[in-house]
């Protein structure tokens, strides 16, 4: 199966994740809860998820998604387990 790894906004209550195949770690991220980012390939997606009005950022770059994953291996590392 495809390995899923996320990093997540820590909240009092929070739960990992029902899937084998995903592992979750918690970090402070005051101010990015309406804030998702995807990346495969060479294409990065940002994700604005508010009520009011959902926005969706795409961008194909293989340097961007590239300095994504470096940022994102660093999250990771500083990230707690639950």
């Amino acid at each position: 199966g495809i390995r899923f790894l996320a990093v997540y906004n820590f909240h009092e209550g929070a739960q990992g994740p029902e899937s084998k195949n995903t592992e979750v770690r918690y970090a402070d991220l005051a101010g990015m809860s309406n804030i998702e980012i995807t990346f495969y390939n060479d294409t990065l997606l940002i994700y604005n998820m508010t009520k009011e009005k959902p926005r969706v950022v795409l961008i194909k770059s293989k340097d961007i998604v590239s300095a994504m994953i470096s940022y994102f291996k660093f999250l990771w590392n500083k990230a707690k387990e639950m």
